[in-house]
């Protein structure tokens, strides 16, 4: 009989670096208790490097300037930043020492429909590099996607200012061809898949109103999520960053 032991991996975006915040952010991490963790705007090693020192988390990489990094307290065979023309941010390979990947994206923001456009461009890119990199191996995609999903409530009129001002300028709508060709292209939205009518929502992390932060399965791992939850329940978390951490849990 297979053996199968549950894998928990966590997506974060820690806001401008995370410098001055390192212990907030540490103890709001603390709370996860995750095997991984993928971080966005994570530009500052040197915060990188003090929160795995803080979470006993021997493995880490991040690179100056770039937003994907990670920790991890479980082996990781090698990782890689992946950068072509139309990425804003280099997409992170997490190859573990496991029979799947997990990749990491931060794409860019705003919810303008021309800022909604240049998303597609930056999902056919990292699309790309996934279909060359890992043919039919089985993995999993977390970031901070700065998009609204299709089946999504969008409350509009209880969005920050500047955000409704973006949606207005841009002609009052919201698109929502960013997560539509990402499950287009086969992956299971992981949230979705388990919460049919909760909400999500993962920032802004004091009045959380838009789901930004997504975990999107391969096909062959859909079988093994088990879990996958926005995180609110410490305080820490409404404070250490402006967005709201998303856990993963596969059965492996």
């Amino acid at each position: 009989m297979e053996q199968t032991a549950p894998f928990k991996i966590a997506s974060y975006n820690i806001r401008f670096g995370g410098l001055g915040r390192e212990e907030l952010l540490t103890r709001a991490l603390q709370t996860l208790d995750a095997d991984l963790i993928i971080l966005q705007e994570a530009t500052h090693p040197r915060v990188v490097e003090h929160l795995a020192e803080g979470l006993d988390m021997p493995t880490w990489a991040a690179r100056k300037g770039s937003s994907l990094g990670f920790l991890s307290r479980r082996t990781v065979r090698k990782w890689r930043w992946h950068k072509t023309s139309s990425l804003k941010h280099p997409v992170l390979e997490v190859d573990l020492d496991r029979a799947f990947k997990v990749y990491g994206v931060h794409l860019r923001p705003h919810l303008f429909k021309w800022s909604e456009r240049r998303r597609i461009g930056e999902v056919i890119s990292f699309l790309d590099i996934v279909y060359a990199d890992t043919p039919g191996k089985p993995h999993l995609v977390v970031g901070d996607f700065n998009s609204i999903a299709p089946d999504d409530e969008a409350q509009i009129s209880l969005m920050p200012t500047w955000i409704r001002a973006l949606i207005r300028i841009s002609g009052g709508q919201i698109l929502t061809e960013v997560i539509e060709k990402v499950i287009k292209s086969g992956y299971t939205d992981g949230y979705r898949h388990l919460h049919t009518r909760d909400s999500g929502f993962t920032f802004p992390s004091l009045f959380p109103r838009l789901r930004l932060d997504y975990a999107f399965l391969s096909a062959d791992l859909r079988e093994r999520l088990t879990a996958c939850q926005v995180i609110t329940d410490h305080p820490d978390l409404r404070l250490a960053s402006d967005h709201l951490p998303l856990v993963t849990i596969l059965e492996i």
